[in-house]
């Protein structure tokens, strides 16, 4: 432990002190947007973000304030939209909100459903409001208070005196409308969709699906997508997606099934020069980069275009079918945009808490064990999660079937029992009758050695973890596995798996230990615990045990987020990056088992310490990576013991 201390106590300062500066830049933001709202005219940070706004994307046409022209929002963010007998322009993001700030409306006795009114953060021009609309809170832009700016030279505009125009007025939005209608050059250039054209289905919107559908593999499939996405309806969407998720477990499963190829030439180069080498001969790593950036910044849009939709209206999935596909979807993918999940959460609590559930059981463990599988650290603590979990158990308890057949305590009982086991939270009922079936022999009934087994193992193993799980939180005898040969089998398929999944790893395993060992540590290979579960790594004076994780236990990151404005100066970049890679909840319950038993787990992504090919720059990224786990760790227990403290 000393080694250690010695060649980490300098970072452990460092790193605390970036942590700390990074929380109090993100406590001043707070504050300068909140005294912004209160304030006449913008600040200087407010000001920054102004201008530096108004520099991006200068080959795009915006909506500006009719006063100042200050830029709102793009076009291509727009929608046209019927309610209370008129057209409505609104905005599909929160974007509009930076240049803009909120106050009370000047008669809302009148316009109760017109909370706020919003005006120009430069000029304090009136331009807007805030308003109820289809039960969430949308913009509601004035058509006498805004304009539209072109860049000059793409505008199709010509102004009475025969120059080009880049300013386009009007005085309501269906003089806008029959503008764009009437002048094709026009709406390609503002690109604002229209609700009635995300609802309209068409023949051309059907024959797109069926393309989307006979999409050979997960490139042509975003590629297709790329070209119609302006033009795709809800339902294009929605089967891209699914669709999406479909091929990349595809494509996973059969890269997995390919033979490693084998090299019948004799080397005398040393060891770690053999694990160092990457073969060029069997493919071109740049061309496999710029293949897989493609394919991620296109599916990243296709998230963009959901999540847009979505915010707008939520009746983009008014079917149970289409909502659990959705669901599906980003769990195959490994996709937990938050904002997605709220509104996933909030369309299956609707459907559960009806007078008759509009979700089965089935559907209602697959979209809850989705949300929870998906949902970040930061985020599986919120109510929200709970009462998604809450309501799907409940839904499960009362479908008798749930619990009176095997398959279903295969499919739907056990997958929403180690959700909840993933977020630390514990329904009673579901619990007890859980382990009193298992108990008895039922996951073993009617089993089919030739199309089950498989099924089998997988329940044996989750509700092994599940009993792991209750015994650490002191739970009662009913909430547990009975001791004898079932247990022992249970924990002896649960070893046998973690031993399997790590002896899969053998190369990145070898650079770690020799970091660890450069580092004037003793590293123990594939390190077991009581329980059963398997590290790669272990240093056992230290408690530290790390995990080699390859991208599938990773949120998919988008390759185009960037830090937040004001940010670069309080916060390292390579904590940045380190702290981006958010493992799935499933890996955080292993680790928090482990941490009951005072171990700190260190998360390693395999593919950035394989881009490291100095073995000092590998000792260092390792060193940080044991600093943040630690610091971390730390910063858990002291909240832990404040909270014990409240109480």
């Amino acid at each position: 432990m000393r080694a250690w201390t010695k060649l980490g106590a300098r970072r452990i300062a460092t790193s605390r002190a970036r942590f700390q500066r990074h929380q109090l830049a993100a406590v001043y933001k707070d504050n300068v947007r909140a005294a912004s709202f209160a304030s006449k005219y913008p600040t200087n940070a407010e000001s920054a973000v102004l201008d530096a706004s108004a520099e991006d994307d200068k080959d795009k046409s915006h909506l500006v304030c009719g006063k100042c022209s200050s830029p709102i929002c793009k076009t291509d963010d727009l929608v046209f939209f019927k309610w209370r007998g008129g057209i409505h322009v609104s905005s599909l993001t929160e974007a509009p909100l930076q240049s803009l700030r909120t106050g009370s409306h000047w008669n809302s006795e009148e316009h109760a459903w017109k909370k706020h009114k919003l005006n120009c953060l430069t000029c304090n021009h009136p331009v807007g409001s805030i308003a109820r609309v289809f039960s969430s809170d949308k913009i509601l832009f004035s058509a006498k208070e805004v304009t539209i700016k072109m860049p000059v030279q793409q505008s199709p505009m010509i102004s009475l005196s025969g120059y080009p125009s880049s300013m386009l007025t009007f005085s309501m939005w269906t003089e806008l409308l029959l503008m764009l209608e009437s002048q094709p050059n026009l709406k390609s250039q503002l690109q604002i969709r229209r609700v009635d054209n995300i609802r309209d289905f068409s023949v051309e919107k059907k024959e797109l699906n069926t393309q989307l559908l006979l999409a050979s593999d997960l490139r042509s499939l975003l590629k297709l997508v790329d070209e119609h996405l302006n033009e795709m309806n809800a339902v294009n969407l929605m089967t891209a997606l699914h669709r999406a998720g479909v091929l990349k477990i595809a494509e996973k499963k059969s890269v997995t099934q390919k033979p490693t190829p084998r090299f019948h030439v004799k080397s005398e180069a040393p060891e770690d020069d053999l694990l160092d080498f990457d073969s060029h001969v069997l493919l071109n790593p740049a061309a496999v980069n710029a293949v897989n950036e493609e394919i991620n910044h296109r599916l990243w849009k296709l998230v963009d275009a959901i999540e847009s939709v979505m915010a707008f209206s939520g009746s983009v999935v008014e079917s149970a079918v289409r909502l659990t596909n959705l669901a599906a979807a980003m769990w195959r993918l490994n996709i937990g945009r938050p904002n997605i999940l709220r509104m996933i959460a909030r369309q299956a609590m609707y459907r559960m808490k009806a007078e008759t559930p509009l979700l089965n059981a089935h559907e209602a463990s697959l979209v809850a064990s989705a949300v929870a599988s998906l949902s970040s650290k930061e985020i599986r603590q919120e109510p929200w999660v709970f009462d998604l979990l809450d309501a799907a158990a409940d839904v499960v308890l009362a479908d008798e079937a749930a619990f009176s057949a095997t398959d279903s305590i295969w499919d739907v009982v056990l997958p929403l029992l180690r959700s909840f086991a993933m977020v630390g939270h514990f329904h009673e009922e579901l619990s007890r009758l859980a382990f009193e079936r298992v108990n008895v022999g039922m996951l073993e009934e009617k089993f089919d050695a030739d199309q089950s087994r498989g099924r089998l193992t997988q329940s044996q193993r989750r509700i092994y973890q599940i009993h792991i799980d209750n015994v650490q939180a002191h739970r009662g005898p009913e909430y547990q596995l009975q001791s004898g040969k079932r247990l022992e089998r249970y924990q002896s398929l649960f070893a046998e798996e973690q031993r399997h999944l790590k002896n899969m790893v053998f190369r990145p395993r070898h650079l770690v230990a020799t970091a660890l060992e450069s580092m004037k540590l003793t590293p123990v290979p594939l390190y077991t615990f009581e329980e059963g579960y398997v590290v790669d790594l272990a240093l056992p004076r230290q408690r530290i045990a790390i995990e080699i994780n390859d991208n599938s236990v990773y949120l998919a990151r988008d390759s185009a987020s960037r830090m937040d404005a004001g940010d670069e100066a309080s916060a390292d970049p390579d904590v940045q990056r380190i702290e981006s890679f958010k493992t799935l909840s499933y890996v955080d319950l292993k680790a928090r088992h482990l941490e009951h038993h005072g171990w700190i787990v260190v998360q390693l992504p395999e593919e950035e310490f394989r881009k490291l090919n100095d073995a000092d720059h590998r000792a260092e990224y390792l060193s940080m990576l044991i600093e943040i786990a630690t610091y971390s760790r730390a910063n858990e227990l002291d909240e832990d013991f404040e909270d014990k403290d409240d109480l």
